[in-house]
């Protein structure tokens, strides 16, 4: 099966990524790119593409520990790589690298952490001080203040409210459960 791709289809896929994925995940600015294009010799453009990936490589102990480039949400980061990610392992079959697809998805946690912290691979295996708040934070979102017990699990309807523990919960092998058996 061909697909033909339209000029204005593919200035789109290219701005849709380039701007809200590409960029921000490798925190390019209009600026980095006009040092790196505008250097004046091909030595100075290879000595600032070496600085950017050097400064991706190493591990500034002083931000895993203080998280000084804590800059977004882990969450939105995960999401953001995985999308990224998703993104290359569907283009990458049209070039014939199939087999790397599924390797990529490895990634994932530390292109995430990477956004949010700025932290590499080569700090492992520290984690960033940050990150345990960060999950906790995630997890106080997604999970409800209070559970409102529905009443036949109650031994009593204000049990729980009184400040009573497991005991105001009625056992499985009580009516109206009668869960004697994992069958029935």
């Amino acid at each position: 099966m061909t697909m033909t791709l339209l000029p204005g289809w593919i200035a789109y896929v290219y701005q849709i990524v380039g701007n809200h994925i590409i960029r921000p995940l490798l925190h390019i600015s209009p600026s980095t790119v006009r040092d790196f294009v505008d250097a004046k010799s091909s030595k100075q453009k290879m000595s600032n593409f070496a600085d950017y990936v050097r400064d991706m490589l190493k591990c500034d102990f002083e931000n895993v520990i203080l998280c000084t480039n804590r800059s977004r949400n882990i969450v939105s980061s995960f999401f953001l790589a995985a999308m990224a990610v998703w993104m290359v392992t569907w283009i990458l079959p049209l070039f014939g690298l199939s087999s790397f697809s599924l390797m990529l998805f490895a990634l994932v946690p530390s292109l995430a952490m990477w956004h949010a912290y700025s932290y590499t691979p080569t700090c492992l295996p520290m984690v960033p001080t940050c990150l345990l708040p960060d999950l906790v934070d995630t997890l106080q979102l997604l999970l409800p203040d209070k559970i409102q017990w529905p009443t036949p699990l109650l031994t009593s309807p204000g049990c729980l409210a009184s400040g009573g523990g497991g005991e105001c919960l009625k056992s499985c092998l009580a009516p109206p459960f009668n869960f004697n058996e994992w069958q029935r």
